[in-house]
This record gives C-alpha cells, structure tokens and sequence, in this order.
C-alpha cells in the first residue's frame, strides 16, 4: 500500500500575505448564470476560474445563478461550477472578456463518509474528555470543501478511546502502529476511512501521512499532527491528507492554486485535474 506524506508546512510571512494569484496583466471581466436542465437559475452556487501559474478567482452566484468575476487578460481559463447537493458543470478555454457563460447542474445523490476517529493517550491528555469533540471539530472544519465541491458529506458515529502511541516515534511509524492496533481495516465498526490525531511534539516530521487509496483501496486512512492554531493550517492539512485517500498527488512550486500544493499556505481548493479525479472516485466508499 502506497504511502503518499505531506511534508511540515512551513508558512512564512510572505505567504500569509499574499493573494496567490500572479497578474499576467489589467483586469477583466468574465460572467454567465448557473441554472438547471429546466433553465431555472440557481442561486448560491460557487464559480471557480483557474489556469496554471497561480491563477485562481471565485465567487458565488446570486439569487437568480448570475455571477461575475474579474479575471487576467489574456489567460485561458477553466470555470467549473458546485453547489452541495448537485453535480458539476465546466466551461474551458474561456479568455476575458467574455459574457453569457453558462452553466447546468442538477441534483446529485450524496455521498457519506463514516470516519472512524481515534487519538493517542497524549491528544487525550491535552484535551481530557472534550477530545471527542475537538478532533471532530477539527475534521469536520474541512467538510464544507468536499460538500460544495463534490457533493461528499462527513459522518463520525465511531470513535476508539484507547490507542497508546509508542513516544519518540516519526507520524510513518504511528501511522503503522495505529493501523495494525486498531486492526485496521479488518476491523471497520461500519466506518470507510480512518482518521487518527496524535498529540505528541513530532518538531519537523512531517504533518500527516496517509493512504493513497487511488480509487481501489475501500478503507484508507490517515493521521496528522495536533495543529491547535492556526485553523488554516490544520484544514489546509487535513484536507491534503484526506485528499491523498482519493488518489490526489503531491504539488510544488508555482504549479496550481490546490490544496496538494506543499509550498503554499492556506489554499482549501482543487485545481481542475484533481476535481477530476475527486468526481471519479467520490464513490469509493
């Protein structure tokens, strides 16, 4: 099994202040309405423009699906469209200026996610017998992303309440090591994936590891560091890891304004490949 490992996000000052988008050049402006195969628009759905290089606008439809974005000149843009509840529509190659862009989604069957979450004894420590709570807090910070963009809901009715990770080890090691106590995956309690927090002071490991389940593996799991604050951070690490159990590969450099982008800070997003391939294997539970 394929181990895929986001390596300890590093953000500096620089990053924190950035907007993540490098202007090739002035302004412009793209628009269009999302609605539904009966032509009725739909309201709140989310719009995307990206291309590569950074490139990254968005913005929500109003209550009658029309939504305007103001984009750079002279780059090809893809403009994806979400909403929870409903598929996904794109439009490609899109230049600005460009108006009467159009979009159709319709209602989509959810997909449910039941998380089996565990801790070790110092996670435990830290947080007594709210740990429940703040791990799943924590998770579930994340969900709205996977609800608005592919239609993918978190449950959680499964917690272990034992786990007592070896000290001194690295998180591959405690990755293993809570694989093979939980027994995991031979023994599931109904759960698809496990996510496991560790509360230990790993200074310079990496911030998770996880399966890449690749659309084939049916139980992958994870587990992260405790990142208390700031809440970008540990979302942005969540999000990575579980992202790495629906197959999504790592990113560097001025690639993509994605989430699997280990040299960015706080991007929650997926560029157009990744929403791909989050749609292919969105039903591998």
């Amino acid at each position: 099994m394929e181990l895929k490992i986001v390596y300890a996000i590093i953000i500096s000052a620089a990053l924190l202040t950035s907007s993540f988008v490098y202007s090739a050049s002035a302004a412009v402006n793209v628009s269009g309405q999302v609605k539904n195969s009966s032509g009725s628009g739909i309201s709140s759905a989310r719009v995307s423009a990206e291309a590569s290089g950074f490139h990254y606008h968005s913005t929500v439809a109003n209550g009658s699906g029309q939504w305007s974005l103001s984009v750079d000149n002279g780059i090809s843009y893809t403009i994806d469209t979400s909403k929870d509840g409903m598929n996904r529509d794109r439009e490609t190659g899109i230049v600005g200026p460009a108006s009467g862009i159009s979009h159709t989604i319709n209602t989509q069957t959810p997909i449910t996610v039941k998380f089996k979450i565990t801790s070790d004894e110092e996670f435990r420590a830290l947080y007594g017998v709210s740990w429940r709570t703040v791990a799943k807090d924590r998770l579930f910070a994340v969900e709205p992303y996977f609800r608005g963009e592919h239609n993918i809901r978190f449950t959680d009715q499964v917690y272990y309440d034992f786990w007592d990770s070896a000290d001194g080890t690295n998180m591959s090691s405690k990755y293993n090591e809570v694989r093979n106590e939980l027994n995991w995956p031979a023994v599931t309690n109904g759960a698809k994936v496990l996510w496991t927090v560790t509360g230990e002071s790993l200074s310079g490991d990496v911030c998770g590891v996880a399966t890449d389940a690749g659309g084939q593996n049916q139980y992958p799991s994870s587990i992260v560091k405790n990142i208390a604050s700031p809440p970008s951070t540990s979302q942005k690490c969540i999000m990575h890891e579980i992202s790495h159990n629906y197959g999504l590969d790592d990113l560097f450099g001025n690639q993509w304004y994605d989430v699997m982008n280990k040299d960015t800070a706080s991007n929650l997003n997926w560029m157009p490949s990744h929403d791909d391939l989050m749609q292919q294997r969105r039903g591998w539970n």
